[in-house]
This record gives C-alpha cells, sequence and structure tokens, in this order.
C-alpha cells in the first residue's frame, strides 16, 4: 500500500516537471517567433559622392640636410695654439677658427729674406762688372771668356733671386695656412682636437666641421608616376609644406630648386630638392620632416575615400547603395590617382550615387542593407587633417 503512494508521488512529481519544460519551450518558441528578423540586415556607412577638385599633393618623410658641409683639416704641420670658437657656435665666412704654431715657418721666413737681400746685392755688383767687361771688350781691352763669365755670373744671380722670391711665397702661403679660416657662415661642430694637439696635413680626421644651415636643404624621393607631371611644372608652382614629427608646421618657405637628372631604377623614385629658410636656425641637419608637396589639381572628379574601394577579379570596384531598394550593387571603377586616403574616380561612378564605407565584410552584390542614421556623411562635407600613422604620415578625413 505504503509503496504504491510514493509511487504516485513520484509519478505526479514527474508530471508537473515535464508540463514545466513544455510551457517554457513553447513560450519561447512563441518569442522568437515573433522577433522580426533584422539580425540579417547588416547596418553599413555610406557617402554621397560628388565631384570635386582635389589638389594632387603628396606626403614624403626625409631628413634634413645642410646645403654645405665643409670638414676643416690642417694643411700644414703643427701644434694648436688656439682655438678662437666654441662648441656649436655660428661663425662668419672668414673668421679666424684655429691659429697653429708658425715659428718654425717665421724662421725660414727670415733666412729666405737674408737670402733674397744678399744675392739681391751681389747681383748689383755683378750687373755693375757685366757693364764695365761690355765696354772692355767692346775695345778689345778685354777677353771674351772674361765678359762671358760675367754675363754667366749675373745670370745665376737673377735665377738665385726668383728662387728666394718663391720660397717667401711658398712660406707665406704655410704662414697663412697656421691661421685656419671658416670657408663660409655656419655652425660649427663639437671641436674633436684641443690646444697642444700635433696635426698633421693630410689627416683623414678633420679638426672640425661647419656646416652651412641658411638656407638648408631637403631631398624628397617622389614615386615614379608623378615624375613626369612634376617636370612638366613650373618649379615655382610646386608648393612644399614642411611638418615635424609632432604634425606642426614648419616655419619657413620651402621652394624646389632642382630635379634629378634620374629616376632610381631599384626604388622607382624620382630625386627633387628644396631649399628651407633658415634665419632662426631651428633647423638642424638629420632632423627628420614629412614634406607635403603639392604639384596640380584633379579639377571636378569623382573622389571617394580609400576605404571604400576593394579590389576583385575585374579591378578596383565599390559597393554602391540603392536607397530605393534599399540593396546593394557592385560597380567596378577605374582609378585614376590616390592621393594620401582619397581615391579619384576616372570611371565607373556617377554624381550622386552612394557608396558603402563601413560595413563591407557582410556585403554580396544584390544584398540588402540599412543605413546607420548615426553613420551617414556627404561627399563634399568633410575637412581633413594630418594624423600620425607608424612612422608615416597620411592626410585622414574627420567629420
Amino acid at each position: 500500500m505504503m509503496h504504491d503512494i510514493i509511487k504516485k508521488t513520484l509519478y505526479f512529481k514527474k508530471s508537473i516537471i515535464i508540463t514545466f519544460f513544455i510551457v517554457i519551450s513553447i513560450l519561447l518558441f512563441c518569442f522568437l517567433k515573433s522577433k522580426p528578423k533584422n539580425d540579417d540586415v547588416p547596418l553599413i556607412r555610406v557617402m554621397t559622392v560628388t565631384r570635386q577638385t582635389l589638389p594632387i599633393n603628396i606626403l614624403i618623410p626625409s631628413v634634413l640636410t645642410a646645403y654645405a658641409d665643409v670638414p676643416i683639416r690642417a694643411r700644414v704641420d703643427g701644434y694648436i695654439k688656439r682655438i678662437h670658437f666654441n662648441d656649436g657656435q655660428l661663425v662668419k665666412e672668414g673668421a679666424l677658427l684655429i691659429e697653429l704654431d708658425d715659428e718654425l715657418l717665421q724662421t725660414q721666413l727670415r733666412q729666405a729674406n737674408a737670402a733674397l737681400a744678399k744675392n739681391t746685392a751681389l747681383l748689383e755688383q755683378a750687373e755693375k762688372g757685366l757693364v764695365r767687361n761690355t765696354e772692355l771688350t767692346k775695345r778689345d781691352m778685354a777677353s771674351k771668356a772674361t765678359f762671358d763669365q760675367a754675363e754667366a755670373s749675373a745670370k745665376s744671380l737673377r735665377a738665385s733671386i726668383q728662387a728666394d722670391q718663391a720660397l717667401i711665397d711658398s712660406l707665406n702661403i704655410q704662414i697663412g695656412y697656421t691661421q685656419i679660416k671658416s670657408p663660409l657662415t655656419g655652425l660649427v661642430d663639437f671641436l674633436k682636437l684641443y690646444v697642444g694637439t700635433f696635426v698633421r696635413q693630410g689627416e683623414s680626421t678633420p679638426i672640425v666641421s661647419v656646416r652651412q644651415v641658411d638656407p638648408i636643404t631637403i631631398l624628397f624621393d617622389v614615386p615614379e608616376r608623378y615624375a613626369a607631371v612634376l617636370l612638366q611644372a613650373k618649379m615655382d608652382s610646386i608648393k612644399v609644406e614642411l611638418f615635424d614629427l609632432l604634425n606642426s608646421p614648419i616655419k619657413g618657405i620651402a621652394k624646389i630648386t632642382a630635379f634629378n637628372s634620374i629616376v632610381e631604377e631599384k626604388s622607382g623614385t624620382f630625386t627633387i630638392k628644396a631649399e628651407v629658410d633658415n634665419k632662426e636656425l631651428a633647423l638642424r641637419p638629420g632632423m627628420s620632416v614629412t614634406g607635403k608637396i603639392e604639384f596640380g589639381q584633379h579639377k571636378n572628379q569623382i573622389v571617394v575615400p580609400v576605404d571604400a574601394v576593394q579590389m576583385g577579379q575585374n579591378g578596383s570596384f565599390v559597393f554602391v547603395y540603392d536607397p530605393s531598394t534599399k540593396r546593394v550593387k557592385v560597380k567596378v571603377i577605374k582609378v585614376l590617382d590616390t592621393i594620401n586616403e582619397m581615391v579619384v574616380v576616372e570611371s565607373g561612378l556617377l554624381d550622386g550615387e552612394q557608396v558603402v564605407i563601413e560595413g563591407k565584410i557582410s556585403l554580396s552584390d544584390g544584398k540588402k542593407a540599412k543605413v546607420s542614421d548615426d553613420f551617414s556623411i556627404k561627399g563634399g562635407s568633410k575637412d581633413t587633417k594630418l594624423e600620425k600613422v607608424g612612422d608615416l604620415i597620411t592626410e585622414k578625413s574627420r567629420s
């Protein structure tokens, strides 16, 4: 009897539990069935295509170099006697930098001057004797041999005087070399030798270097595809702006001064040279900068962000959103140029079409999509700023 009661109790409890799970399952099924199926429709961000005039500008990292860099070496042997500058000082062209000991050269110069004076006196005496012998020979009062000897003595002394004068000139030049002067206006670097150091002419290590930094120069390696456009443009029409590592504009007028004569085959670049005013000496050789070079315009062209363009089997393409059908369509485009973060489209897009710039990963040709109200923008309503990306600087858009 008791056993039957327990059995009935367990059966009742089990029935309640089963009924509970059945009810929950039915409610969950009804809830999911009644929920709208919007999860399959991806959210996208679109941009309305407009025609714009886009400057042809490229951003190229580079390093500043001195306009002129002259290593200073001794041209005569000697000890450093005096130093007339401080490390890093700005010196003028012709300013005295270093004096070498010139006592030995001064002594040799005095000896040469004495020899010149002696030979000059002997020449005067020899010329007088030659005049006398000439008259005596005409009167047959002196032999021809005596005349020849007097003439040879005068010629020898004239040659000795020329040699003495040449030695004096050489010594004066060498004494001048002991006064080491700056060949240009510029900054001296740290002195490598000091007072009392013996230096020799022709040593490979310079005593000091002088660098002209106003103006300061910079070389830009421009991609080869822009070489033809640059060569056709006038140098004074090419605009150059410089930015430091913090993306701050660098003061000073920069201008293109030269084009390289060749295109580097291995790197595929074309080098151009620019000069920058540096009167305040705020720029130094070796500083890393980025140059923004503008050399023309793409006028009245379809322009889209680079994020909108993808590569496929048929080339570059974009997703175009149709508001009437709320579907996207694949359109193959022909790219004319890519400038920083913008793509200039030569053909394949029409003014007013809406291209997808975000949410492309879930799209396919003809698929429905929903434009997020928080993300839609228009093509002509954004400005630009420079943004650091790794070691390069690219031009990013902001709304």
